[in-house]
């Protein structure tokens, strides 16, 4: 799990930047992915849309002005996350079982 949340960090990463280089309005999803160095399969697979991308990064902004000097409040968050992450993860891969992004986190989860 601590890959996947990676790779998800990895990708709200690569929005923050991409929106500062395109601007919120023109970035695009095959911005991001090419910033985050996966396909857009694997950026679909975290992000149904555009839309939520946008959103994550705005959330993740908002949160991180509240924890700001609250290691407590910042622990729960986290654990909040790391659950949300397993529940879309987990409903990605029921949606699509044979799904080939899950290849690129296999081999990475294993050597932990």
């Amino acid at each position: 799990m601590a890959v996947e949340l990676d790779r998800r960090a990895q990708i709200i990463e690569a929005v923050r930047s991409s929106m500062g280089q395109f601007g919120v309005r023109r970035v695009t999803v095959g911005d991001v992915a090419r910033e985050a160095g996966v396909s857009r399969q694997t950026l679909y697979a975290w992000f149904p849309n555009r839309d939520a991308l946008i959103e994550a990064v705005e959330m993740l902004a908002e949160h991180e002005d509240r924890v700001a000097g609250d290691p407590m409040l910042l622990e729960q968050i986290l654990t909040t996350y790391r659950a949300l992450a397993q529940i879309n993860l987990d409903q990605a891969r029921s949606l699509d079982p044979g799904a080939t992004w899950r290849d690129e986190l296999l081999p990475e989860a294993q050597r932990m």
